[in-house]
């Protein structure tokens, strides 16, 4: 299941240029300007929410609040939106550009205290984030730095490296970590979703804010990453994940090993310190992250929790297995955060989880909020203007 947001792109200026790396059609001729005194000026990459990706040039800014720009987009099918650019006049109003003219996307491009570009979309109907970019030749669309990390794991005899995203802050460091769990692959059933990778631009930038280096690790089996995915299958794997409560609370002890590895080595590197980490994760991730906090040998700042949870509530063990995962008593302050009409956890299945949390000594509060369309609860992730509020109150919170 995925989230789509149906954008509005282009008025009737819209064009059909050359198509360039990643299917993203430009003009043939772009003139920029560069303007050192406009933080604006140049080439942006970026993602809007669900993968379409987006490139905003800004080629000239007059009077100092005036600018050319082109819009670019590589489509998005499911939306019947197609690759297209359009130039556009712009205005710039202190930390915000945004787009004018008659039936042009309304569109607001925020510079972030990170330095990337913060895209909204009119009436919060989608969200984006764009990174700067030295040329259109090796455009970097998530903004991230993707590699391969040896771990002290060992499987098949051989050395395992995991698969991680890095978004660092501003400044040479070192800086705190926070790492950011991926969740399953639905039912587990479709392989080839294992080779995909996850990272949460947007996420990343809103932690960076604070300070924090951000890295997305890919458990074993999952993008690049060596091993075996096995994080809670039954013995036929052709059938995904199981119900079977040993079983997948067992494969949640093989993900907290990677996670556990992967910070290990992370914090060895020069650049991030060992302070205590942020943990965050969403769906699986958020269940992963509560359990890692409340085993104690990762020193452990906050965890943020998106729609956390190990196993559907459509098991009939749901309840058994992620009370096994996420409910042991723990002190390390959390935040959950949850959408209405959740298709994998019911708010019902949720509170019932964090109430036996804090029951059992957690400390923890709870939010449900309601996102636009029906069924979408899991990709609360998704809409910043529902959480980055009370996510950054929660991190100033940590820091007093």
């Amino acid at each position: 299941m995925a989230l789509t947001l149906c954008l509005t792109v282009f008025s009737s200026t819209l064009s059909f240029g050359q198509i360039m790396p990643a299917d993203v059609p430009l003009p043939e001729k772009i003139d920029i300007i560069p303007d050192e005194t406009s933080a604006f000026s140049g080439i942006w990459a970026g993602e809007w929410t669900g993968g379409m990706r987006v490139l905003l040039v800004v080629e000239q800014i007059t009077d100092g609040n005036r600018a050319r720009v082109v819009y670019a987009v590589n489509g998005r099918a499911i939306a019947n939106i197609p690759p297209q650019w359009a130039r556009h006049d712009a205005v710039i109003i202190g930390d915000t550009l945004r787009l004018t003219g008659k039936d042009v996307p309304k569109i607001a491009f925020t510079l972030s205290p990170a330095g990337r570009l913060r895209a909204v979309y009119e009436g919060d109907q989608g969200f984006g984030i764009l990174t700067k970019q030295d040329d259109l030749e090796n455009l970097n669309w998530s903004g991230g730095t993707r590699f391969m990390i040896e771990t002290d794991l060992i499987e098949d005899a051989g050395i395992v490296r995991l698969d991680v995203t890095t978004f660092a802050p501003p400044g040479d460091g070192p800086f705190p970590l926070a790492v950011v769990n991926h969740g399953s692959t639905g039912r587990g059933t479709q392989a080839d979703r294992f080779a995909s990778n996850w990272a949460d631009g947007r996420l990343a930038d809103a932690l960076n804010a604070q300070g924090y280096i951000v890295a997305f690790p890919m458990r074993r089996g999952r993008g690049k990453s060596d091993g075996l995915y096995d994080e809670g299958f039954g013995d036929d794997r052709s059938k995904g994940y199981t119900c079977n409560a040993e079983q997948s609370v067992a494969g949640s002890e093989r993900a907290a090993e990677d996670v556990r590895a992967v910070i290990k080595s992370l914090q060895a590197q020069p650049h991030i310190t060992d302070d205590p980490v942020l943990l965050a994760g969403v769906s699986r991730g958020g269940a992963l992250s509560l359990k890692l906090a409340a085993e104690g040998d990762i020193p452990t700042r906050g965890v943020i929790n998106f729609v956390g949870g190990w196993i559907s509530d459509k098991c009939p063990t749901a309840t058994r297995i992620n009370t096994a995962v996420m409910t042991a008593k723990s002190d390390v302050p959390s935040l959950w955060i949850y959408g209405n009409e959740d298709a994998f956890y019911a708010i019902t299945h949720a509170q019932k989880i964090f109430e036996k949390y804090k029951a059992n000594g957690g400390n923890g509060t709870f939010s449900a909020y309601d996102l636009p369309g029906s069924g979408n609860g899991h990709w609360v992730h998704a809409f910043p203007n529902l959480w980055e509020q009370p996510v950054t109150k929660f991190l100033t919170d940590l820091s007093k």
